[in-house]
């Protein structure tokens, strides 16, 4: 179905469906091509958490005003890795997103988690070109 869906899977090696082999790769860019396949009400945003629901894996995270309540993501982390990839609400439109951290670097997510989220609300908060349009 990826291939059909024109999902780039270049540099993906998929080794088991658990997703705990660190065999497994997957891109950014296949992982946004994923997301934008599927809206944030389709079956892959209603399965992620919400941002700063309690009992999920965003309980306690990103609860920023804008953000909280409204962000649904997925998160993932393995020794030296930090992921965090979803949807975000912009308007008549949402955002997909995708950050992966790799090394020493994935330690310090929060920072990351942090700057990705100043941009999803600073994105949100701009106007689209056509809505600036003078008739």
């Amino acid at each position: 179905r990826l291939l059909a869906w024109g999902v780039p899977l270049d540099g993906v090696t998929l080794t088991d469906g658990s997703g705990l082999s660190r065999d497994n790769q997957v891109t950014c860019g296949t992982l946004l091509a994923v997301l934008r396949r599927s809206p944030i009400d389709g079956v892959i945003g209603q399965g992620m958490a919400v941002a700063g629901e309690d009992g999920t894996t965003l309980a306690g995270q990103l609860e920023s005003p804008g953000i909280e309540g409204v962000l649904r993501a997925k998160t993932g982390s393995l020794t030296g890795v930090k992921a965090l990839a979803g949807y975000f609400p912009a308007g008549d439109q949402e955002i997909a997103f995708v950050l992966v951290l790799n090394g020493p670097s994935a330690a310090d997510y929060a920072t990351a988690w942090a700057t990705l989220m100043d941009a999803l609300l600073a994105a949100a908060a701009t106007p689209a070109a056509d809505a600036l349009a003078v008739g």
